[in-house]
């Protein structure tokens, strides 16, 4: 079996530009045998009596909508029970006939699980869309979403400028982008969040202003989680754009190919009281709200946080701690690779008295186990992409299967998207963003 790692690494340097261009890169299609040659099914090359296809299973009915988190334990569980029954590859069974393409009502009334002849779908890929869940098949489509992430980008280098004059800075304009930001948000709009758990910009220039716009989003993604309405959301965002603020005056610091001394790391610390006299003086004046929240995200609800060590913290704040350590750990430092998304969840849990459980059920809701644009393998030994989630199982979302179980990268006609809630016997084995090697803690700076 092909490494999942160099697959994933194939992967990544094929589609390093089609991505920007939010297609998805594919393997080119052979062209077909001449008439006169008669294809011959796999199954009729293999010797002794052929066996009668298997029947389609059927789909498994969704489990209750609350779920206990950690449910790592459950899947443990699962996986075990599964274990012992012989899992066919998905793609093989779907070339042997064993599996039948899922279906695409004609019409059909949400929640009607009658079956139909599929649709004609022009795309070059077919996708099983009735899988996918109706948020994301609202969702921006992925050059778009590239704009508007850019569009936060040139703010967030604006805002986080070491010669920026707080008493000259207008933060109408970001706040007119947070607002267009959360509405998307709010609406189920999945390519933001997908690209700020992804997508990562490689120049040194770019770690503390796109740190600061992937936690707006994930911020914005849990505010949407618990039910938060516009006006809240707007003021939510901005306090997460403008939480880092203060880091301007300690970048070459926070720059280091090393883990910081106590003594460099104490004095980082005073990036929040630099932050606060710096949004004091923006014009027009931010909300107590906002100032409240960027004074406070490093406090944590145990007492350990910092600069007072107190345990009341304001609502924003605590979303903002949660974004804010996510972020740090599913993405590189300079002193250090990025955690495996398995990793961070744990570390998480490990460490909950710290955080709200109710923004870390969010958290989970919205994002899921395995966070859409991830690569995951399957116990079949397949390798895909995680394509959208399961808001009821996040440990069981929709992958698009893209190398067999030989490691081949499949044909265009052959590349599915697969709702593991249908399919029991499947499970994730491995998740992949982009590196891994989990050494140095990472709880924010």
């Amino acid at each position: 079996m092909v490494e999942f790692s160099k697959i994933i690494k194939k992967v990544r340097r094929d589609g390093s530009e089609s991505f920007r261009e939010g297609t998805e890169p594919s393997r080119p299609r052979q062209e077909p045998a001449p008439p006169s040659v008669p294809k011959t099914r796999r199954s009729e090359t293999r010797s002794g009596p052929r066996r009668e296809p298997l029947r389609p299973e059927s789909p498994r009915r969704e489990p209750p909508p609350e779920e206990s988190v950690p449910i790592f334990e459950e899947e443990e569980s699962r996986k075990t029970e599964t274990s012992s029954r012989s899992v066919k590859p998905f793609f093989s069974q779907h070339r042997a006939g064993r599996i039948s393409r899922p279906s695409i009502p004609q019409e059909a009334a949400p929640g009607d699980d009658t079956e139909a002849a599929p649709l004609r779908q022009p795309q070059k890929i077919r996708r099983a869309t009735a899988d996918l869940p109706e948020e994301t098949r609202r969702s921006l489509p992925m050059s778009e979403a590239l704009v508007l992430y850019d569009r936060m980008m040139e703010l967030s280098r604006y805002f986080l400028d070491k010669d920026l004059e707080p008493e000259q800075a207008d933060v109408r304009p970001l706040t007119s982008l947070v607002g267009e930001v959360a509405g998307l948000v709010s609406s189920g709009d999945e390519r933001l969040i997908e690209l700020a758990v992804t997508y990562l910009l490689k120049d040194g220039d770019s770690y503390l202003p796109q740190h600061s716009v992937n936690a707006t989003i994930l911020s914005l993604a849990i505010g949407q989680g618990v039910g938060y309405g516009a006006e809240k959301m707007v003021e939510l965002g901005l306090a997460a754009f403008l939480h880092d603020i203060g880091m301007t005056a300690y970048k070459d610091t926070t720059n280091v190919s090393r883990p910081l001394t106590p003594r460099e790391f104490e004095k980082v610390k005073e990036h929040v009281e630099v932050g606060q006299k710096m949004l004091q003086e923006i014009n027009p004046a931010l909300s107590e709200a906002v100032l409240s929240a960027q004074y406070e995200i490093h406090e944590r609800m145990d007492g350990t946080g910092y600069p007072t060590g107190r345990r009341s913290i304001h609502e924003y704040a605590k979303i903002i701690a949660l974004a804010d350590s996510f972020e740090s750990m599913i993405h590189p430092r300079p002193f250090r690779s990025r955690y495996s998304i398995t990793d961070v969840y744990k570390r998480i849990f490990a460490t909950k008295q710290r955080y709200d459980p109710a923004f870390i059920k969010a958290l989970i809701d919205r994002l899921g186990f395995f966070p859409n644009g991830s690569f995951i393998q399957l116990n079949t030994k397949e390798v895909g992409r995680v394509m959208a989630q399961n808001r009821r199982s996040p440990l069981r979302p929709v992958v698009q299967i893209l190398f067999d179980e030989g490691g081949q990268h499949l044909y265009d006609d052959d590349i599915k998207d697969v709702n593991l809630m249908k399919y029991p016997t499947l499970h994730i084995v491995k998740c992949f963003l982009e590196e891994t090697v989990p050494r140095e803690d990472a709880d924010g700076a």
